[in-house]
């Protein structure tokens, strides 16, 4: 983003560090070499910092301290400014990534791909026994022979978990019939069955055909309270 102060063109630029903390920052050039990010964001010894941008191929890529970028041709506005002595190399589905800290939390892996973990999950590849990554994953290791591979995979949906009178169950079913959910909370044939909504609760006849969600309640009455 530009701004004009004075007739002067100031750039800011979003610095995030190691712990995905993001501070907004203006520079005076609109095309800064790495050292400049660095002073911009306050680091000291400016040598003892890798900067690294999302390029437009995507993944991360170190800006070195004597090299420029262009703030106004390549959009870029978000740095990341580590600390480090070397950087670490990695993929994510084919997209390269350059790190300077290992081992990293399974939640930065997630963050730097922008994945979403409750759709995706991301896993090791091309290990004898790959494994799944998770964001509460608090060391990922980095530092082995060669480049760590991960490939991001598509969750199943979860099942629903609903609850019939307090009792949870799991349903496998998109849609169940209220003689459905009836038998599988055990409610005898003459009890009516409501399921909770806001206002007033909704009745449940056996031929009904309800969309089952995670979460939904539904519970039962006997016909001598049915009405009162």
């Amino acid at each position: 983003m530009s701004e004009h102060n004075g007739g002067t063109r100031h750039e800011t630029v979003v610095i995030i560090d190691e712990t995905l903390h993001e501070e907004n920052r203006q520079l005076s050039k609109s095309h800064p070499t790495g050292a400049d990010i660095v002073q911009a964001a306050q680091k000291e010894p400016i040598d003892g910092f890798f900067v690294l941008y999302t390029p437009e191929n995507g993944g991360l890529r170190e800006l070195r301290q004597s090299d420029e970028i262009d703030l106004q041709h390549t959009k870029v506005q978000r740095f990341y400014v580590i600390p480090g002595d070397r950087l670490f190399r990695f993929q994510i589905d084919g997209v390269e990534y350059e790190w300077p800290i290992s081992p990293l939390s399974g939640s930065l892996l997630y963050h730097v791909a922008n994945l979403d973990a409750g759709k995706v999950a991301l896993w090791t590849q091309g290990h004898a026994t790959d494994r799944e990554i998770s964001p509460d994953d608090a060391s990922v290791d980095l530092a082995g022979a060669g480049v760590e591979h991960f490939v991001s995979k598509v969750r199943k949906p979860k099942d629903p978990t609903i609850f019939i009178n307090d009792t949870a169950h799991i349903v496998h079913q998109p849609h169940l019939s209220g003689a459905q959910i009836r038998a599988l909370g055990g409610i005898e044939s003459d009890y009516q069955l409501f399921l909770e909504q806001p206002g007033d609760d909704l009745p449940i006849s056996n031929d009904k055909s309800v969309k089952i969600e995670d979460g939904q309640r539904f519970y039962s009455l006997p016909p001598a309270t049915f009405g009162l």
